[in-house]
């Protein structure tokens, strides 16, 4: 399947941010992963260019202010999940990334009102 293709099936992003490189979770309106990346962080905003217009869920940090502003100059949506609601469902699940966490974590926050 094409990157393109790839991209139009996803309907929410989670990034988690770390000091260099990014992780990406793409998922599909089922939660099932359809986009797994590392990107440099000097590298997001080139990745985010041609592509529809996402739901990104960003941990809330002091570095993912800068970020969440270049996506939403490129047309994206961008929901910072503030970080205790990803600390819970972080810890005792091995395997499972950030990434992915943050995004259903912001699934979830957005349902009950967050």
């Amino acid at each position: 399947m094409s990157r393109k293709k790839v991209a139009a099936a996803a309907y929410s992003i989670g990034i988690d941010t770390g000091k260099n490189v990014l992780h990406v979770i793409g998922l599909d309106e089922k939660a099932a992963v359809v986009v797994r990346e590392r990107i440099f962080r000097r590298r997001i905003a080139a990745r985010f260019v041609n592509v529809p217009r996402y739901l990104i869920r960003i941990e809330a940090g002091m570095a993912t202010h800068y970020m969440a502003r270049e996506l939403v100059a490129l047309g994206h949506e961008i929901k910072q999940v503030p970080a205790a609601y990803a600390k819970p469902f972080r810890q005792g699940r091995p395997g499972t990334s950030v990434a992915s966490v943050i995004s259903i974590t912001g699934t979830m926050a957005t349902s009950v009102g967050g």
